[in-house]
């Protein structure tokens, strides 16, 4: 005959223990994900280890921290101003199957608008070898023009266009 431990609210207390480590495991995914949706991604990562340690290998909990410690990783590299590593690791987050989707949604706006940004920078460069040329060939008035579209954009003062504003502004100053 078979006799198992009963505890005072008479479940099994192996049971009792999957069960709160289940808890514990689900408790810490719910909390990472919405430090994920409130932008706390350092909090995040704890919260997915944690869960990681409640259940070890557990695949969801390890595609949440590497959705998130990749989002973050691509946020930092945005923050210096280094825009190409940074769209890789946004890929990256965007092409996560299963993932969580608020990363994937924020990854895909920074993709648009690093793409956006590249395109400006572009237009912006065209702009500035032209007033360049005119500004060597004596053409004052001309390039000054010209300068005037990059320094009349709405978007010239945001960070990434500041190596075409600096250049700009040299040559307006000249």
């Amino acid at each position: 005959m078979d006799f198992f431990a009963f505890d005072k609210f008479g479940g099994n207390k192996t049971e009792n223990k999957v069960n709160t480590e289940t808890s514990k495991y689900d408790s810490y995914i719910k909390s990472g994900k919405q430090h994920v949706q409130d932008a706390n991604y350092a909090s995040a990562k704890v919260d997915f280890q944690s869960a990681l340690k409640q259940k070890s290998g557990d695949k969801k909990a390890e595609l949440y921290l590497n959705q998130t410690e990749s989002f973050d990783v691509a946020n930092q590299l945005f923050g210096k101003e280094r825009y190409r590593a940074a769209k890789v690791e946004f890929e990256k987050v965007a092409e996560t199957k299963n993932g969580l989707s608020v990363l994937v949604k924020r990854a895909e706006d920074n993709i648009n608008e690093i793409k956006h940004a590249q395109k400006n920078i572009e237009k912006f460069s065209i702009i500035y070898d032209d007033a360049i040329k005119d500004f060597r060939n004596g053409n004052y008035k001309e390039s000054l023009s010209l300068l005037d579209k990059i320094f009349n954009d709405a978007s010239i003062n945001k960070p990434y266009y500041k190596d075409v504003l600096l250049s700009a502004k040299k040559i307006k100053g000249s």
